[in-house]
């Protein structure tokens, strides 16, 4: 939790949902004006942010959202214990709960990344609303020769490795690459 005082408020979801990527931690940025604090939450993983700050709710003025989001407001005068009560609550849960699924159209080997197979996938173009294009899930592959490329220094890349084959790889507007260009290994 981060709280300043009169941040603009108009600002605090799309900040907390920022920082929240960007360390991959559950994360409510607050915006103290005098004794009143208004804060919105951004969650990750698997971790429910609304059931966690339900088990605060009695120091809360109002507060609303679901699993991913939440708003609320307090007094100031409740902050800190609001504070150490969401770091006790995510103290509790697995640390397995932090990590966001990766969502794959379906699984496949490096060796089915020919040519051939690519241009078949050309098959269900245009890709955009209501034809995605397809993202496959690569296990166990090794993650060789990282490096940040373009100008903000945000893209991935790489080279893939299964031990038999590799190709190159490239992955676009990477959050928190410096965790990729230090990995050995994907699961």
């Amino acid at each position: 939790m981060l709280a300043g005082n009169n941040w603009h408020k108009g600002v605090l979801g799309i900040v907390a949902a920022k920082v929240a990527a960007k360390y991959n931690l559950p994360t409510i940025i607050a915006s103290v004006d005098e004794d009143f604090v208004t804060g919105s939450g951004r969650s990750v993983g698997d971790i429910n942010l609304h059931e966690a700050i339900l088990q605060c709710s009695d120091l809360l003025d109002h507060f609303g959202g679901h699993k991913s989001a939440c708003g609320v407001n307090l007094q100031f005068s409740n902050l800190a214990e609001f504070a150490r009560r969401l770091d006790n609550y995510m103290q509790t849960q697995d640390t397995s709960e932090f990590e966001s699924a990766i969502e794959a159209d379906c699984e496949a080997a490096i060796g089915d990344i020919t040519i051939n197979n690519v241009e078949e996938l050309q098959i269900f173009q245009p890709f955009g609303s209501g034809c995605q294009e397809p993202t496959m899930l690569l296990k166990n592959v090794f993650i060789r020769r990282a490096r940040a490329v373009g100008n903000d220094k945000n893209h991935l890349s790489c080279f893939v490795s299964d031990g038999v084959n590799g190709c190159s790889a490239i992955m676009f507007n990477v959050e928190n690459i410096e965790r990729y260009i230090d990995c050995n290994r994907l699961a």
